[in-house]
């Protein structure tokens, strides 16, 4: 690796965007009395062990209209 690639690796933040994501979903989740969507705890629990990052989510059962808000509030609040 050269030094300008060695010098960005060393100045950037470590992007806890996946974490966030998933501590704003679960307090919105017990705000609004639900339970979480197992498949999609599953998932970050396996890319939180791996060192990975959410990039795509693809729900495809019904997780109603308290379950969409609380995912989409997630999602807004992840900066």
């Amino acid at each position: 690796m050269g030094p300008k690639k060695q010098a960005a690796k060393q100045g950037e933040e470590e992007d806890n965007s996946t974490k966030d994501f998933y501590t704003y979903y679960k307090k919105y989740c017990r705000e609004l009395e639900i339970q979480p969507f197992k498949p999609l705890e599953n998932k970050i629990n396996e890319l939180n062990e791996e060192g990975g990052h959410l990039n795509e989510i693809l729900i495809n059962e019904k997780i109603g209209e308290f379950g969409a808000r609380a995912l989409f509030n997630a999602l807004k609040a992840v900066k």
